[in-house]
């Protein structure tokens, strides 16, 4: 799933750190691929080769709404989210009961800007579909982008409640908790997103920046040098890094991280 382009969830006090469309494509969208896989068609690396499949079926049957609903999923997989929107409403008008498409439209509207119509696509994908966890995750980052961290927050602890090593869920949530001062609790979710997502560097730079509030410096340096070590490209990584080691003394390290930081 998607949300906007300039969607920032969510916007804490000790960074400006918006959250990129890239990253929505790829790690939201996979999930309702995944919950909209076609148990009757056969299984697609190709989104080509999917589009092909989807389209003849349309054309057999122009009220199969979902055939729409996946030949949009595998737009979406091409990176075309206009023609995916096109399905999406398609399959949204044969079928009003379809969750899944009715989530993916709404991502595609939060990415345009139109956050009234993501919600309320949303809000109707998680009523026709309550037990699928990564719609309220979704419907969760929509509710950041608007400033509503309290039903951000309700969707996370549903979201975790469904589905207990949903590593993202724990990673948004601790954002939440660590702006709002709450370390210990901030501190147990980034530990967790990490347990169930070892790869994931964005959970050792929090992790690292809530050791850092807790004054345990060489535990935040060892989280932040695993973020360096997973993403490389992360200006912010280098900047925090280059901080806590000017407070731990090594001003020669930290400048060179400060320098990296702004290049």
């Amino acid at each position: 799933m998607s949300l906007p382009c300039r969607y920032r969830f969510p916007s804490l006090k000790l960074l400006v750190r918006p959250l990129a469309i890239a990253f929505m494509v790829a790690v939201l969208w996979p999930f309702l691929r995944a919950l909209a896989a076609d148990p009757n068609g056969p299984p697609f690396k190709d989104p080509d080769d999917a589009i092909k499949y989807y389209s003849a079926a349309i054309t057999s049957d122009p009220s199969n709404g979902e055939a729409f609903r996946e030949r949009g999923l595998a737009w979406i997989k091409k990176g075309d989210d206009g023609k995916a929107l096109s399905d999406f409403d398609r399959a949204v008008s044969i079928s009003p009961r379809d969750y899944v498409a009715l989530a993916n439209r709404g991502a595609i509207w939060a990415a345009r800007g139109f956050q009234d119509k993501a919600m309320l696509d949303l809000d109707r994908a998680v009523w026709l579909g309550p037990g699928h966890a990564e719609i309220y995750f979704d419907r969760g980052l929509l509710w950041g982008d608007l400033d509503r961290y309290d039903q951000a927050m309700k969707d996370f602890d549903k979201a975790i409640a469904l589905k207990p090593d949903y590593a993202k869920a724990y990673l948004f949530r601790g954002r939440i908790l660590l702006d709002n001062n709450e370390v210990e609790k901030a501190l147990a979710d980034f530990s967790t997103c990490i347990r169930y997502a070892p790869k994931e560097a964005r959970a050792y730079f929090y992790r690292g920046l809530t050791l850092d509030r807790k004054g345990d410096l060489p535990a935040a340096l060892a989280d932040l040098n695993q973020a360096v070590e997973l993403d490389s490209k992360q200006d912010r990584f280098y900047f925090h890094r280059g901080d806590v080691l000017a407070k731990m003394g090594e001003y020669k390290k930290a400048l060179s991280d400060l320098d990296r930081a702004v290049e």
